[in-house]
């Protein structure tokens, strides 16, 4: 079941980027609010929110989580979309994978940052993230 869980959660990133496959630029503010309000709706159908009087206690049980939903859906949803919109065709696998917008400059912060670091900084993070969501994943699972 909680496979199954964190599975399911790809769907998110997944519908998303198949919105945006056609290159539009949404309203981040309001999507970023229901992407919180389908992460929150996910962790109470497939995991146990233990909840109770030790706020830091709980805090900190849900780290694996939060690593698990922001690193997974940027992830997912970078792949996602540079696949939809066919740039392993015109970059190549690697670098198509990995592309981000560095010309454009206005799909959103996280974008603007890695064009401000840099294309090698950004593979190092992406690189990075993978690991802790692999990490997190299996931390969720043996729990």
């Amino acid at each position: 079941m909680i496979i199954l869980g964190l599975l399911t959660w790809l769907l998110v990133p997944l519908f998303n980027a198949w919105m945006d496959r056609k290159g539009a630029k949404r309203n981040y503010l309001f999507v970023n609010f229901l992407r919180g309000i389908a992460m929150i709706v996910h962790s109470v159908i497939f995991f146990d929110p233990q909840g109770g009087y030790h706020f830091f206690k709980d805090l900190w049980a849900s780290i694996p989580y939060l690593i698990y939903y922001f690193g997974a859906f940027w992830l997912a949803f970078e792949i996602a979309l540079n696949i939809w919109q066919g740039r392993i065709h015109q970059l190549g696998l690697f670098d198509g994978l990995l592309y981000f917008d560095q010309s454009e400059g206005d799909s959103g912060i996280v974008d603007r940052f890695f064009k401000w670091t840099g294309a090698e900084f950004h593979f190092w993070v992406k690189f990075g993230v993978a690991v802790l969501v692999i990490i997190s994943g299996m931390v969720i699972l043996y729990k």
